[in-house]
């Protein structure tokens, strides 16, 4: 099996600047803030039969308080808005401008057929949005640490449901602040791994129709620990790209299927099949 090579672009999509250019888009507020640029953008950004998106990876993270800064190809969380733990609000709400152009977008898009595959944060990438890092890492060599990540699953399972019931096709995970090289492969394997696969399941649950697709390099992290393996499926119709045999697999299948190894950045890609996970035990 090849080993699998991030390029170094995120998970998370990106408006690029000559499609700022092209919408006439003069402000950040006239994409964040309008589900008709939003559906527009998405449009022009379609790959292979699949629609992205949102077009930052903060959109839960303001959901739970933060305040990020928009800007005209995506938006970032600045400061974390809590210094304590204790802080953190029981639940995420709807209720802010961003939150209501983006589900109106998907609602638009989905109603006219669109295939959306839309990108979640992992916990760690959440909690260091909301707390400072180090207070992130800290409380996670303790005690607190596990009560802190089941809040965090409790969160992120929120955001998930509410974007499937608006009619995605496909959610898209990622943990960029998770990785070995960051927190060692010490933490990844007992405290991470562990949570992660606990989180993905409950997604699962919840969501049985929508299947998950795995960042190619969390589950290449997965696969150099030995903790997952993975399982290549071709479509029995003719795909030249990615993103159509993801299409087939999707139409075909439905329920408890986690994918990954590859790159949502790469529907376009010549690289007709899709591999499952399973992770071990």
């Amino acid at each position: 099996m090849e080993r699998f090579i991030c390029r170094g672009g995120t998970d998370a999509l990106s408006l690029p600047p000559y499609l700022v250019e092209v919408m006439s888009i003069k402000a950040p507020e006239q994409l964040h803030l309008s589900s008709t640029a939003m559906v527009q953008a998405a449009r022009h950004m379609e790959r292979s039969g699949w629609i992205r998106l949102p077009f930052c990876n903060t959109i839960c993270s303001e959901s739970l308080g933060a305040k990020p800064v928009l800007s005209l190809t995506g938006a970032r969380v600045k400061e974390p808005p809590y210094t304590s733990p204790d802080q953190h609000p029981r639940d995420i709400t709807t209720a802010f401008p961003r939150m209501s152009a983006l589900l109106e977008a998907l609602d638009d898009l989905t109603a006219s057929g669109a295939a959306v595959a839309y990108s979640i944060e992992g916990p760690f990438t959440l909690l260091t949005s909301l707390l400072p890092m180090g207070k992130v890492f800290s409380a996670l060599r303790k005690p607190l640490g596990q009560e802190l990540l089941t809040r965090a699953e409790c969160w992120i399972c929120q955001y998930a449901s509410l974007v499937c019931a608006h009619g995605v096709k496909l959610l898209s995970f990622a943990d960029p602040v998770a990785t070995p090289d960051i927190v060692g492969d010490r933490l990844f394997t007992t405290v991470y791994a562990p949570c992660m696969k606990k989180l993905l399941r409950r997604i699962q649950t919840e969501n049985p129709e929508v299947p998950i697709f795995l960042c190619g390099k969390m589950t290449q992290c997965l696969l150099d620990l030995g903790l997952c393996h993975t399982a290549e499926w071709q479509p029995h119709t003719a795909c030249v790209t990615f993103g159509q045999a993801l299409s087939v697999f999707c139409s075909q299948r439905t329920g408890n299927a986690i994918l990954g190894h590859f790159c949502l950045n790469l529907l376009d890609a010549k690289h007709p099949c899709v591999e499952r996970i399973i992770f071990e035990h």
